[in-house]
């Protein structure tokens, strides 16, 4: 009788007990303390685990030979460049151009283009020949360029590729190719090109690079739910 231990029940109620005798007041400075110590280490420790959401979209692979280049629509100033340097490379003998919506600054111009032929004209102007582009103008989102590629893939029995695209759109376009190909037997390897240090480690401070973060992740969730 009277035994203390984890087993009696004593200790537990020890505990309830002694905080129910605690004042209103001093049980809110208590809640206050614990509730500080926690928010004083998560902001001490953020630069540990704060740059992981940027860090996981942007994981891109290391380049491997492969039986085409594929650029994606989007950002043909970065991408189209960084595809012009992996042909240059050696690491495939071809270079795909996807996109079938029109380029806004052609229209602008009254030289209507698409996304696909922007790219193309970039692959040229840096130093791509003619005959290793191959422009296909299909495609208006990323899960749409992916069955344009699985239709050409198909077609020209192309057994692996690098896709080329941005950094934060890595993850969501390895998904809806991996995805859209699963079967098919196709190795997919995202590159991307690289970013200005500090960039990922601290995406939260530059406005657009938080916007990117944020659109991203809203579109691989609705990538995952609808498809």
């Amino acid at each position: 009788m009277g035994a203390e231990g984890p087993g009696t029940g004593v200790w537990p109620l020890a505990s309830r007990t002694g905080w129910a005798r605690l004042r209103p007041g001093r049980r809110g400075l208590w809640l206050a303390a614990v509730c500080l110590i926690l928010l004083l280490g998560i902001w001490l420790s953020h630069p540990l685990w704060l740059p992981l959401p940027a860090e996981w979209l942007a994981a891109g692979d290391p380049p491997t030979p492969a039986d085409a280049i594929v650029v994606l629509s989007g950002r043909a100033s970065e991408r189209a460049p960084l595809a012009a340097r992996l042909y240059q490379q050696g690491f495939a003998p071809l270079v795909i151009t996807l996109g079938g919506r029109e380029d806004p600054v052609g229209e602008a111009l009254g030289t209507p283009r698409t996304e696909a032929a922007l790219n193309a004209a970039v692959l040229r102007r840096n130093a791509v020949p003619r005959e290793a582009i191959l422009e296909v103008p299909r495609g208006n989102s990323t899960w749409d360029e992916a069955q344009a590629f699985r239709n050409l893939a198909r077609t020209r029995a192309i057994r692996s590729a690098l896709l080329v695209t941005s950094a934060l759109h890595a993850r969501r376009a390895r998904w809806a190719f991996r995805r859209t190909l699963d079967g098919d037997g196709i190795s997919i390897r995202v590159v991307v090109p690289s970013l200005e240090p500090g960039v990922l480690e601290r995406w939260w401070e530059n406005g657009q690079v938080a916007l990117g973060v944020g659109i991203e992740y809203l579109k691989l969730a609705y990538y995952v739910w609808r498809h």
